[in-house]
């Protein structure tokens, strides 16, 4: 997804969307690179005064704090959204990843998989890109899609509709004691729901 695109699915104005991507591979074009680096804090953008700070050490045309002053703070905003867009496509390529290898799981012979789960660590590792996640074991989640069959393991309905990428049951795996909590990453400690369940077991009272 391009910037534009995610400022518009952020529900920007086109008018706003346009301005901060043009002014992405415009005026702001010599900071791409550094926003785009894991290592940049948006922190540094989040005052003016931050953002004073930022200019003077990083901005060539000495130029860029007096002009976003003369453009309503618009190229600070920018730089915040562009560096938020970052993030949003760091995470989508980290679950992209882990639904291939759930997928190359689910193709795998159920003696392997389950030979693996064997030997896995029930608490999974963490990796930081912008944010941090749990490095899920795809096992886990093929075991418990293959056991629930289709079916929502909480209303015991069908699954609501059928999954675009790999025509199989649509299906959420959760954590009964969630990751985040101290929970195990197990066939155990997991169960497949619809995604109305899902929302339930994390919203609901």
């Amino acid at each position: 997804m391009e910037f534009y695109d995610w400022l518009i699915a952020r529900e920007k104005s086109v008018r706003t969307a346009g301005n901060y991507s043009g002014a992405m591979s415009g005026k702001l074009l010599d900071h791409t690179k550094r926003i785009e680096s894991p290592l940049f804090d948006n922190e540094q953008l989040s005052t003016d005064a931050l953002f004073k700070t930022y200019c003077e050490k990083y901005d060539q045309t000495k130029d860029l704090y007096a002009a976003n002053k003369r453009g309503k703070d618009m190229y600070r905003c920018a730089l915040v959204m562009y560096s938020e867009y970052q993030i949003a496509m760091s995470a989508a390529r980290l679950f992209h990843d882990f639904d291939k290898k759930v997928s190359a799981s689910q193709k795998d012979k159920k003696e392997n998989r389950r030979a693996r789960l064997k030997k896995a660590n029930v608490k999974p590792k963490k990796s930081t890109t912008s944010i941090e996640v749990f490095d899920r074991n795809p096992d886990v989640v093929a075991e418990v899609l293959f056991r629930a069959n289709g079916d929502c393991e909480s209303c015991q309905n069908p699954a609501p509709f059928i999954r675009k990428s790999d025509n199989t049951p649509y299906l959420e795996v959760h954590h009964r004691i969630p990751l985040a909590k101290g929970g195990d990453d197990t066939v155990e400690n997991a169960q497949a729901l619809c995604p109305n369940c899902h929302r339930e077991k994390h919203y609901g009272v």
